[in-house]
């Protein structure tokens, strides 16, 4: 990432960017887009820019702990066309747990950047492991890619199913199924 943000620069690039693909710029609803553009677009980035402070407490009880539904939102690497979606994390706890938000700005940290789903459920799997020393971690992720549903296939509504697993959610077929079983209700 660049060291420094330069919005006078990035409202330049997308208006020469928009004009490039004939985009009439001098409507009343476009003349102030370019500057939009780049502002909405970094205050997605910045989330992405610094990592969350991640809070464990001790562990008390070694059950699995999974948070699901998480509503998120990617930037795909490859187009620059959201995806989104729904997350759900799993965790068995050695000796830590997490604060519960943790998870979800842990979420957000990893898909506030240009990416792609396969190494976004990778990342937070790998992260949240050594975050909380334990090997056993199962995200799954469940997304609709624009840039396959208002462009190139055309099919809108479908979903990307990506899962990382660790430890016991990897070897446990039961704790397995137990994960799968909450990320389809």
């Amino acid at each position: 990432m660049p060291s420094k943000v330069d919005l006078a620069d990035a409202t330049i690039n997308a208006a020469m960017m928009l004009d490039s693909l004939g985009v009439d710029m001098d409507t009343q609803h476009t003349k102030q887009t370019p500057w939009r553009l780049a502002k909405a677009w970094n205050e997605f980035f910045e989330v992405g820019r610094e990592e969350p402070r991640f809070t464990t407490f001790e562990a008390k009880s070694h059950d699995a702990v999974v948070v699901g539904g998480l509503h998120f939102y990617s930037v795909c690497a490859h187009h620059m066309l959201p995806f989104f979606g729904y997350a759900w994390i799993g965790y068995i706890p050695g000796k830590r747990i997490a604060g519960l938000s943790k998870l979800v700005r842990a979420l957000n940290y990893f898909s506030h950047r240009m990416q792609v789903q396969e190494e976004l459920t990778s990342q937070l799997a790998n992260y949240l492991s050594a975050k909380l020393a334990t090997e056993h971690v199962g995200v799954i992720l469940k997304c609709e890619h624009l840039c396959m549903s208002m462009r190139g296939a055309n099919t809108p509504g479908h979903t990307t199913t990506t899962a990382a697993l660790r430890g016991g959610f990897m070897d446990d077929s039961a704790v397995r199924a137990e994960l799968y079983a909450l990320a389809r209700e």
